[in-house]
């Protein structure tokens, strides 16, 4: 499950109150992502995001659409990315594509990825292997503390 903070469902809180959002959904035994944590309209502390996604082994998302359709992404999804690289956080890159041609396209996503320092295997999707490996241990996870989910 990912949760994010989207424009759509409710305003921008201030930086402490996005930054708690975000770390309360990281909290959430139910969720095992955050999606575009890089969004600018939801300004948060990075470094306090990602530490919590650490401390939870919860993914951080890097997508390709944050680039295109959320104006301003590139300085925040490449600094979220560069303290993903520091902290040894997990991410998942995706297209979230909101167009059919983008479906699949990640090239930007990628490219920030490696600027980063991000290492290949702290990439859940970059194999079938560490993608699978990263689902068992959330599905047990999960199913620890509810057993029906």
């Amino acid at each position: 499950m990912l949760a994010g903070l989207h424009e759509v469902c409710f305003s921008p809180g201030s930086l402490a109150e996005n930054t708690a959002a975000m770390v309360a959904a990281i909290a959430n035994p139910l969720v095992d992502a955050i999606s575009h944590p890089g969004n600018p309209a939801f300004p948060v502390d990075q470094r306090e995001v990602v530490r919590a996604a650490v401390a939870c082994r919860k993914l951080l998302e890097i997508n390709n659409s944050s680039f295109r359709i959320r104006t301003g992404s590139a300085e925040p999804c490449a600094t979220l990315a560069r303290i993903c690289a520091e902290e040894g956080a997990l991410v998942v890159c995706g297209s979230d594509a909101h167009y059919w041609r983008d479906v699949g396209n990640v090239s930007t996503a990628l490219d920030v990825i490696e600027a980063a320092g991000i290492r290949k295997d702290h990439v859940v999707n970059a194999s079938v292997r560490g993608f699978d490996e990263f689902i068992g241990m959330r599905k047990a996870a999960r199913q620890a503390v509810a057993p029906s989910a």
